[in-house]
C-alpha cells in the first residue's frame, strides 16, 4: 500500500466518502507534507498546490477548511480537538499527514 491509500483511508475513516477537489488537495498536501517537506517551505507548500490546480492559494486554504468543517460534522471530536482555536491550514495537513503516517507505520509493522 502507498501512503496515498493510508491518507485516503484516514480520511475516509473521518466520514469522507465523495471524492471532492478538497480531498485531492489533502491528499497531495499529505504527500509533500510527507515526502518533500525538508525541500521546501511550508507556505510554499500550499501555493504549489494551488498552482498545479489553477487557483489561488487563499482560495485553496479556504476549501481545505470548508472540507474540514465537514469532517467536523460527521467527526465533531477530531475537529474540536484538531483546531481548539479555530482552522489553520498547517495544522490540518499535519494532522492528518501524522494519521496517514501512523496507518503506514502499522500496516507494515503488521506484515
Amino acid at each position: 500500500m502507498r501512503l496515498q491509500d493510508h491518507t485516503i483511508a484516514v480520511l475516509r475513516g473521518h466520514g469522507v466518502q465523495k471524492v471532492t477537489k478538497a480531498f485531492t488537495y489533502t491528499v497531495e498536501l499529505v504527500d509533500i507534507y510527507l515526502l518533500r517537506s525538508q525541500d521546501l517551505l511550508m507556505s510554499r507548500m500550499f501555493l504549489e498546490v494551488a498552482q498545479r490546480h489553477s487557483i489561488q492559494k487563499a482560495s485553496l486554504i479556504r476549501t481545505l477548511e470548508l472540507f474540514a468543517q465537514r469532517i467536523g460534522r460527521t467527526d465533531p471530536e477530531w475537529y474540536r480537538s484538531t483546531f481548539p482555536h479555530g482552522f489553520n491550514a498547517l495544522v490540518y495537513v499535519k494532522t492528518i499527514a501524522q494519521e496517514a503516517l501512523a496507518s503506514y507505520r502499522a500496516f507494515f509493522q503488521g506484515m
